[in-house]
């Protein structure tokens, strides 16, 4: 199993490249948006056992809102029985990403700076640009 972060300054279009990817999909997909109530309490109640159920490729959407997920995704990037592909958008800090997917104990996460965005001052050194990462022992994304 893979799971691929994208985190990035608000509003620069990770949904709408997570909808473009979930449309070219061969296969079953699910979006967890965490900014919805129901989805947000779903992934409270039962976080390993709802995550676990999914098939094909599942969205989380504002991961940073449940940033103990990186945790939990471990086991699930771990077994060598399932299929799938997990894509985590968010808009968080570098620090907590890179904090989390460590805590996660081999999620493979890189950041690559936004150089448009720091040229033109909104974002500075050590703000995050777009991350992308791997499940241990997957060939990265990049």
């Amino acid at each position: 199993v893979l799971a691929f972060s994208l985190v990035s300054h608000t509003n620069v279009g990770k949904t709408t490249l997570a909808e473009q990817v979930a449309s070219a999909w061969e296969g079953s997909w699910t979006l967890f948006d965490l900014e919805k109530s129901e989805a947000l309490e779903a992934l409270r109640r039962t976080p390993q056992q709802t995550l676990a159920a999914q098939e094909g490729l599942v969205i989380i959407d504002e991961v940073q809102r449940m940033p103990e997920l990186f945790t939990l995704l471990r086991p699930l990037c771990d077994d060598r029985k399932r299929r799938g592909v997990f894509l985590l958008l968010g808009s968080a800090s570098w620090d907590l990403v890179k904090e989390r997917a460590q805590d996660a104990g081999g999620l493979d996460v890189r950041q690559e700076r936004d150089q448009a965005r720091e040229r033109d001052g909104l974002g500075g050194p050590g703000e995050s640009g777009d991350l992308r990462g791997a499940g241990r022992g997957a060939a990265n994304g990049s």
